[in-house]
C-alpha cells in the first residue's frame, strides 16, 4: 500500500514500536500531516500513537499518546470524552532524531498502559461526560459486537466485511475506507433483517444499511488493526 510521504517516513522510524511493542500502523487513515498507529491492550481499550504535522498552518509536529477505548485511530477519538491524552513532544524544527526521542518517551509510558486501560474501562461504564459523540460510539460498538457474533455464528457478509477490513489492515493494496464502508453496509443488511440489531439503534440508524455501514467501518478497521496486535487481556 502506498503510504503519503509524511506517515510513510514516521512509520519508518518509529518502527520499534512496531517490531517490540505490537503497534499497528493504521495506513488508511494516514495524510500528508497525519500519521497514527494503535495497539490492543484489552477488549474495549487501546493505546494510540498520533502524529500531527501543523507546520501549514504555523503549528508545530506534535507527537500524542492516547489510552482511550477501541476506536478509528482519527481525531474523532478526542470527542469521546473518555480516555486520557498524554503531549509526548511538540517541535517546529524536527529530524529523523525527534522521532526518535519521541518513540523513547513513548516506551517508558508503556510501563503505565495496563494500569490506564483498566483506569479507561472503569471511565466507560460510568463516563463523568455523555456527549452526543460518545452516545454514537456506544451504539456503534453494540453494532460490532453484532457484526462479530454473526460471522461468529457463520453469517457470508459479516464474515466479508470482515475479511475486507482485516486485508486493509494487513497492508492489503486495494484496501480503502469505501470498501470497508461499503462491505459493512452489506453486513447491515442482514443484521438489520434478522434483528440482530436492537430496535433502537435500528431506528437511530433510519433502518439504513449504508448509514450503518458509513458509522462502523472506522470501528470495524480498528478491531482488525487490533486483531494483529492482540494483547493478554487486562
Amino acid at each position: 500500500m502506498h503510504h503519503p510521504p509524511f506517515a510513510a517516513s514516521v512509520y519508518e522510524i518509529l518502527s520499534e514500536l512496531q517490531t517490540s511493542h505490537e503497534f499497528v500502523p493504521a495506513t488508511l487513515l494516514a495524510g500528508d500531516r497525519f500519521a497514527s498507529l494503535i495497539r490492543h491492550e484489552n477488549r474495549e481499550i487501546c493505546t494510540y500513537v498520533y502524529i500531527h504535522d501543523g507546520r501549514s498552518t504555523g503549528g508545530n509536529v506534535d507527537v500524542d499518546v492516547w489510552s482511550a477505548p477501541l476506536h478509528a485511530p482519527d481525531d474523532g477519538l478526542s470527542n469521546l470524552y473518555v480516555g486520557f491524552m498524554t503531549r509526548i513532544a511538540s517541535e517546529y524544527t524536527i529530524g529523523d532524531d525527534f522521532f526518535l526521542k519521541c518513540q523513547n518517551r513513548i516506551v517508558l509510558l508503556l510501563s503505565h498502559a495496563t494500569a490506564l486501560a483498566v483506569t479507561v474501562k472503569a471511565e466507560l461504564v460510568s463516563p463523568a461526560f455523555c456527549t452526543r459523540r460518545l452516545r454514537a460510539y456506544l451504539r456503534e460498538v453494540r453494532v460490532l459486537n453484532a457484526l462479530l457474533d454473526s460471522a461468529n455464528d457463520g453469517d457470508g457478509t459479516a464474515n466479508c466485511a470482515l475479511a475486507v477490513a482485516r486485508n486493509a489492515a494487513r497492508g492489503g493494496l486495494d484496501g480503502s475506507m469505501e470498501d470497508i464502508e461499503n462491505a459493512c453496509s452489506d453486513a447491515a443488511s442482514g443484521l438489520l433483517y434478522g434483528g440482530s440489531i436492537a430496535a433502537d439503534d435500528a431506528r437511530y440508524y433510519a433502518n439504513n444499511p449504508v448509514q450503518i455501514g458509513a458509522a462502523v467501518a472506522g470501528i470495524v478497521y480498528a478491531h482488525c488493526l487490533c486483531e494483529l496486535s492482540r494483547r493478554t487481556e487486562a
